[in-house]
């Protein structure tokens, strides 16, 4: 928030805090309003803070008689009514604006001697900070601002005000495309190496003005547990770094999490892949510990397929839900629960074949030939506009267990990967069952390929 009336955050404030507004003149960044109003004047409100600096809409509060328009009584809303106006709120930004406003609110009860608030009813307080994705439409079609001392928004015909408008929400989105989609430095001899990059965040154009974590030490707790651990976590600056770095050569980019302040993480796992090049023997060795490693290999010889480089997808599920999860856990700690936008880029993916050990990817292969990807890098979902990110739906503390969480966020954008390194909806639903038991097998694979007698993987 650019201006607030008070000297603590919103979810701090106590009734006896509103008696500070009776020298709080309603204008730029405050409106009061003595009773709800319908939907689409809430979404006005809404709108206009947002359209310019910010501001603070207050529901239960009369202006004083004199003029001055501060805050003059508190008859407060009767507190049956106070669900019905957070509704009316989340309606406005939701169904009347485009895009969706971001708000806080809290709520005052009754009895608050200090301003006279009667008991059996309540002040509502909603801090609008200034909008990022600007311009917010009204449903009506038009842009809103707050201007001067104006008690109402004042719809907006000014070319330059709405090119500015236009300016900042596109500032705010390549801000994002940027670090949703950037491509890590790597060391030379990593540079053809197939990568999977992972960015999440509740708050994507970073409207909320939040930092995390709040608790250094926690946040370390929760980095070093299961089901993926890291061992090597180091702050930088606007966040933190952490990486599994035991028993890994530490200059290379490992299996690594960057974690921003503003509550985003972008991770980068190491795809598992074998470099081909007519070589079916050691490209056995590599498949040892896999059921369908045999059938596999026949397939590639029946297809003639000499050449190309083997993705061991078997690990992806395991790794996608987990990191997830561990992300959800990491801003569970400072009371976020969600809804959450991802968006994978996988990288150095051209000529790439995919394996599954499944049976129904054989049969894939058998009947449709073997894929090979087209392309070096790709977005999933396709598009690097927030539209376009996968969104993961809020946790719910009563019912939602980790491991829910973990099959549910896993499987959602594992199912965009799949299908964009070339596995069919069919083998998917038919290998669904199967999908999980794979991860197994893969650890066991990887152990087999990490013996003194492995063969190079490219």
């Amino acid at each position: 928030m650019t201006y607030s009336p008070f000297d603590k955050p919103i979810h701090d404030l106590l009734g006896k805090d509103l008696d500070k507004l009776r020298n709080i003149p309603e204008g730029w960044h405050v409106e009061y309003k003595s009773q709800t109003v319908t939907v689409k004047d809430f979404a006005k409100s809404l709108s206009a803070f947002a359209n310019q600096y910010g501001g603070w809409l207050f529901v239960g509060i009369e202006e004083a008689a004199d003029g001055t328009r501060v805050a003059g009584v508190f008859p407060g809303i009767p507190s049956p009514e106070v669900p019905a106006v957070e509704t009316a709120l989340r309606n406005a930004s939701k169904d009347c604006v485009h895009p969706n406003v971001f708000y806080e609110h809290t709520v005052l009860a009754g009895p608050v001697p200090e301003v006279d608030l009667p008991s059996g009813h309540a002040v509502i307080v909603v801090a609008v900070p200034m909008g990022v994705d600007t311009p917010y439409v009204h449903s009506d079609g038009r842009i809103y601002r707050r201007v001067s001392d104006s008690s109402a928004p004042v719809p907006e015909k000014d070319k330059h005000v709405l090119d500015a408008l236009w300016r900042r929400g596109e500032t705010s989105h390549k801000r994002l495309r940027k670090l949703a989609t950037h491509v890590p430095t790597v060391s030379k001899g990593e540079s053809k190496n197939p990568f999977l990059h992972l960015f999440i965040s509740d708050d994507p154009l970073e409207q909320s003005g939040k930092r995390h974590p709040s608790d250094w030490k926690v946040a370390m707790k929760v980095m070093k547990g299961d089901p993926i651990p890291f061992d090597n976590i180091y702050p930088r600056s606007g966040g933190f770094v952490a990486r599994q770095a035991k028993a890994n050569a530490h200059n290379l980019r490992l299996f690594t999490w960057e974690f921003y302040r503003e509550g985003h993480s972008f991770i980068t796992v190491p795809m598992a892949f074998f470099d081909f090049q007519g070589r079916p023997a050691a490209l056995k060795h590599w498949l040892s510990g896999y059921e369908q490693a045999d059938s596999f290999l026949s397939v590639l010889a029946d297809a003639g397929v000499t050449t190309g480089r083997i993705l061991d997808l078997n690990f992806l599920l395991f790794i996608v839900g987990g990191t997830v999860v561990r992300h959800r856990s990491l801003l569970r700690e400072d009371g976020v629960v969600g809804p959450f936008y991802a968006k994978v880029q996988l990288e150095n993916v051209w000529r790439c074949i995919p394996f599954l050990d499944l049976p129904s990817f054989v049969d894939q292969l058998k009947e449709d030939g073997v894929p090979i990807v087209q392309e070096s890098v790709v977005l999933c979902p396709p598009g690097d506009d927030l539209e376009s990110f996968q969104v993961l739906a809020p946790a719910d503390a009563e019912s939602s267990s980790t491991l829910e969480l973990f099959a549910s966020d896993g499987v959602i954008l594992s199912i965009d990967i799949f299908l964009a390194l070339g596995v069919s909806p069919t083998t998917l639903a038919d290998g669904a069952m199967k999908m999980g038991f794979t991860a197994d097998r893969a650890k066991a694979a990887q152990l087999h390929r990490n013996n003194p007698r492995r063969l190079t993987n490219g």
